[in-house]
């Protein structure tokens, strides 16, 4: 029987993570913590374990801006009152 001298740090002689306690192939030591979701205003393409995303509010961009304002009054299209 051969033995294993641990080649790179964290993973065992097949490569397999020494501890991964989600089962996702990233070692735990490696995680990356963040939203995954693209359509998110903070989101991470690092990330590697769930996150908390967060989404712009209806009408609006992720920075705040109408995403439609045809008069550029400040007012987004959708929330104008005629008169």
């Amino acid at each position: 029987m051969g033995t294993c001298s641990y080649p790179i740090p964290l993973y065992d002689c097949n490569g397999i993570c020494l501890a991964d306690s989600d089962s996702d192939g990233v070692c735990n030591e490696l995680e990356v913590p963040g939203c995954s979701d693209l359509g998110a205003c903070n989101f991470n393409a690092a990330a590697t374990d769930p996150g908390i995303c967060s989404y712009p509010n209806v009408g609006y961009t992720c920075s705040g801006d109408c995403i439609s304002d045809t008069d550029q009054d400040g007012v987004c299209d959708g929330w104008e009152i005629v008169g």
